[in-house]
């Protein structure tokens, strides 16, 4: 027999799962990747010292602080190794960004704002507030125009040099 829920059980299990699905994204944010680009390295070795030089070759300390500071955190709780949740965070990274191609389509045909999106500046998987936003902060928008800016750039400056006007 199916037991019936109060609504202060259901809305604890959604924000549990709402707080589940948004570790999940901080997690899968530790390796931003743009789209198209191609996913993170897999680790094929066996020893935390293969480990630790391929960290080292692949993911450098100054750039990658946060995802060497949990791997370091899980190698001193010992409750999982580096190398497994290093694993997790690639794999539910390349989930969450082949469900965000899927959330975009089915968005557009809805014309509604997609639940989650990846960022066009940095790469980062962010919720976005408006159907029109593609970027996750202000300073990624910037980053954005200004290499959108750059490559038109040598087309101004030709049309510039065929009109005759002087720059």
């Amino acid at each position: 027999m199916v037991q019936k829920r109060n609504r202060s059980e259901i809305e604890s299990w959604i924000e549990t799962e709402i707080d589940r699905g948004n570790l999940d994204i901080k997690l899968a944010n530790h390796v931003p990747r743009l789209r198209g680009t191609a996913p993170p390295p897999e680790f094929l070795g066996k020893t935390s010292d293969e480990f630790d030089a391929f960290l080292d070759r692949n993911f450098p300390r100054r750039k990658f602080a946060s995802l060497r500071r949990n791997l370091d955190k899980a190698a001193r709780r010992k409750v999982i190794t580096p190398v497994q949740l290093y694993r997790y965070i690639v794999e539910i990274g390349n989930l969450l960004h082949a469900a965000t191609i899927t959330m975009d389509a089915f968005a557009r045909l809805q014309n509604k704002c997609p639940p989650l999106r990846v960022c066009a500046g940095c790469g980062r998987l962010f919720v976005p507030s408006r159907k029109d936003q593609m970027t996750c902060m202000k300073k990624c928008g910037s980053r954005v125009r200004v290499a959108r800016r750059r490559e038109k750039q040598e087309y101004y400056e030709e049309n510039r040099k065929l009109q005759g006007v002087p720059r």
